[in-house]
């Protein structure tokens, strides 16, 4: 009756960081279903308990004892699998193993007399535990996430890890924990219960500094392979090549039964500036767009009260913070502006022109500010960060635009061209990366 209360209690406790699991899920809105919510339960009680069974112990000094090294052997096996197949169960019992020894590890590098170092290591094992999985994740991709994104995802699973830990620390000390060693633990004649019960632990004995020293190497290999692959994602120098597209052969076409519908370009333009029309959230750009392809007046006016509202907001003009992609959103309006103006004589007064010109030039100040989630763009291509969005090219498009069109800051107008000169973009200059090469074999290779 013991024995079972003692699993039941593992299993009940498992509830504080499943409920966690799901309500992030819940929040990026994942689809639910039961059969997925008993495998995550299943795996988090499966962890725990597998911590349990293998906890390490230290009778004296700095030397533990530690069955949980014998997880070395299926997790080495899952990841095999899973890097041959990518087969999901496989991912699961490798995330798994990891957890259960990064629990195992725990139990060593916190076992120091001072508080600083203690929550240091767990700080660097409740990262390492959220950068696994996601780092998996990454690679099986290509990264195709955001990088944003992907660092809240691992934030979160480092929290998820921290939960897994404080529910295995509140049963270490419990009757439950010890009747469940005990129970699962006791001596057995096979030598399959012995090796379950730890019985060859004597066999595993772990130095606490060499454990530490072994972890933060690898740890820190691993993450230099991650960069490198997250690197080499960007710009390959070769195009990758699908079947029956080449450079001699570069369109792979089909058949189709023919349309007997004719289109006309006008009546097809017509309708796009209809839907444009249509949409309810209509800014600058779209007024932009309306402006020039009806050639009507009243959305030119449109144009300029939305145009000068964001500039008395000073929108493009602040902090970043953690998406850099409002460089677009700023490109567009250098794009409009000066066409809209050229297209209607004395739409802006000469103060108006001047307050959007001062608003470009700090746009511009912004572009070249460094801030700190530039940090994570850099690591793509191995340099400090400059300010401008590297992904997809965007702050090298807004710098070009604002030159093209004059309405650059003229104290940065030499500082934008140098870094346009360091960073030649577009399709013949270099191959981009892994997620648009479709795209790119559609165009021609």
């Amino acid at each position: 009756m013991r024995g079972a209360w003692a699993w039941a209690k593992f299993l009940l406790l498992g509830l504080v960081p499943l409920l966690f699991l799901e309500g992030i899920r819940r929040m990026v809105d994942a689809p639910f279903t039961w059969g997925g919510l008993a495998a995550r339960w299943g795996f988090i009680a499966g962890v725990l308990i597998a911590a349990a069974l293998t906890r390490p112990h230290s009778p004296a000094g700095a030397r533990w004892r530690w069955p949980g090294l014998l997880w070395l052997v299926p997790g080495a096996v899952a990841g095999l699998v899973y890097i041959r197949t990518g087969a999901t169960w496989a991912a699961w019992l490798l995330v798994g193993t990891v957890y259960v020894l990064l629990l195992g590890l725990e139990t060593i590098l916190a076992s120091s007399r001072s508080w600083l170092r203690r929550w240091a290591w767990r700080g660097l094992l409740a990262l390492t535990a959220g950068a696994f999985p996601v780092a998996l994740s990454q690679l099986e991709s290509r990264f195709a996430d955001e990088e944003f994104f992907v660092a809240l995802e691992a934030l979160a699973l480092a929290v998820f890890w921290l939960l897994l830990l404080g529910v295995y620390h509140g049963l270490e000390g419990t009757p439950s924990f010890q009747l469940l060693r005990g129970t699962i633990g006791r001596p057995r004649p096979t030598i399959a219960r012995r090796l379950l019960a730890g019985d060859f632990s004597r066999h595993w004995q772990v130095d606490r500094h060499l454990a530490g020293l072994v972890f933060c190497l690898l740890a820190f290999g691993g993450l230099n392979g991650v960069v490198w692959a997250y690197r080499h994602s960007f710009y390959p120098p070769v195009a990758p090549m699908y079947p029956g597209i080449s450079e001699q052969s570069p369109f792979l076409c089909g058949q189709v039964p023919p349309d007997p519908q004719v289109y006309d370009g006008r009546d097809v333009f017509r309708r796009i500036l209809a839907r444009v029309e249509a949409n309810p959230r209509k800014g600058p750009p779209e007024y932009g767009m309306l402006a020039l392809g009806t050639g009507e007046r009243r959305w030119a006016e449109r144009f300029r009260e939305s145009l000068l509202k964001e500039v008395a907001e000073r929108r493009y003009t602040g902090p970043a913070h953690s998406v850099k992609a409002v460089q677009f959103e700023a490109a567009l309006r250098a794009y409009y502006y000066p066409r809209v103006r050229d297209r209607f004589p004395g739409l802006f007064s000469e103060e108006e022109d001047g307050a959007v010109r001062a608003w470009f030039a700090a746009i511009n100040r912004r572009a070249l500010t460094v801030e700190w989630v530039d940090l994570m763009y850099a690591l793509a291509f191995s340099k400090w960060p400059e300010g401008p969005y590297e992904n997809q090219e965007n702050g090298a498009g807004l710098l070009a635009l604002l030159e093209a069109e004059g309405l650059a800051d003229p104290a940065l107008s030499a500082a934008n061209r140098a870094y346009l000169a360091r960073n030649r973009g577009g399709w013949t200059a270099r191959f981009p990366g892994t997620g648009d090469k479709a795209g790119v074999q559609c165009l021609g290779g």
